[in-house]
């Protein structure tokens, strides 16, 4: 006679629906958590990649002073077309050009100036080419103006000297904003007693003399998007983003610090202090990352973040 073995009896492994839910909630809390820790930790990368192309810039814009006997007017360049009227033949662009823009990536960066006056010459470009040769260091990883042939106007900060009159209203709206402008020289006998800089690079006086600069949106170094005292991103009265001037050696277009009052924080002038100088500003991080900061790259070469709010109150020009 054959004994059989009694059949084990089968346990039951299924999840009851309290333990289901229990192990979603606990699911769901560690996301929570980890979710902004991993956006703070990109973030965070994405600033020191920043502050690495700044200090590339630093380096760059020293070597030109060096090179040059003056800071260059702008960083990377202004927005350029093809001109075959002219050797080279490319120029700035103007608002009224219908010819297509150059790409970043093309830019030539060298263009006659001063055209039909006798001191018309060549004039050799700004950083990209010569002392950067990457032009990702002019590119920032948070910026959504991805085109590399997308341009726009630019406006000065409401608290510099050309941006008085200007103003950011309680809508985020930049009302009376001043744009920045070629500026030719001032042909006028006798000549006023606070004589305005002109451009030593602009193309054509009569052409360009008042007309409005054109910058390249991806341009992260020359400039960004204008922001609130509590980092909100401005718009200009046509609803699209108000681009803010960040570089320039020159933020009063007076001649002689008996005209510019005791503003010499500027790059103009020959002995500026190093640690109180603005070379210039990224906004990016804060405008976009909602977790950022602004980043200011003084002329030591040394890299600040600093607040919205902060940077509302002491940029360009009174940064301590």
């Amino acid at each position: 006679m054959v004994t059989r073995k009694p059949l084990k009896k089968r346990i039951q492994t299924a999840f009851t629906l309290i333990e289901l839910l229990v192990v979603i909630a606990i699911i769901a809390i560690l996301a929570a958590i980890l979710f902004p820790v991993m956006a703070t930790v990109r973030e965070q990368a994405r600033q020191s990649s920043t502050m690495s192309n700044l200090y590339s810039t630093y380096v760059g814009a020293k070597l030109y002073a060096e090179d040059e006997g003056h800071y260059p007017t702008v960083l990377f360049g202004y927005a350029e077309v093809a001109d075959n009227t002219l050797t080279p033949a490319f120029r700035p662009m103007l608002p009224s050009d219908i010819s297509p823009v150059v790409p970043m990536d093309l830019l030539h960066g060298a263009f006659r100036t001063y055209f039909g006056q006798p001191n018309e010459s060549v004039f050799k470009g700004y950083l990209y080419h010569e002392q950067i040769k990457d032009l990702n260091i002019f590119l920032n990883q948070v910026n959504p103006a991805i085109s590399k042939s997308a341009v726009t106007f630019a406006y000065y900060p409401v608290n510099s000297p050309l941006g008085a009159g200007s103003s950011i209203d309680a809508n985020g709206v930049l009302q009376g904003g001043q744009l920045v402008k070629w500026v030719a020289p001032d042909m006028t006998t006798p000549a006023p007693p606070c004589p305005v800089t002109p451009d030593t690079e602009i193309p054509n006086i009569l052409a360009y003399g008042g007309q409005a600069k054109l910058f390249y949106q991806a341009d992260s170094l020359d400039i960004g998007p204008m922001l609130t005292q509590d980092g909100q991103v401005v718009h200009d009265t046509t609803g699209a983003t108000a681009y803010e001037l960040h570089y320039s050696p020159d933020w009063s277009k007076q001649i002689g610090i008996t005209c510019d009052g005791p503003r010499v924080t500027q790059l103009k002038y020959k002995s500026p202090p190093t640690d109180k100088t603005i070379l210039t500003y990224v906004t990016h991080h804060s405008a976009y990352s909602r977790r950022g900061t602004v980043i200011a790259l003084l002329l030591n070469g040394a890299a600040r973040k600093i607040s919205a709010a902060q940077a509302f109150e002491q940029l360009p020009l009174n940064y301590h």
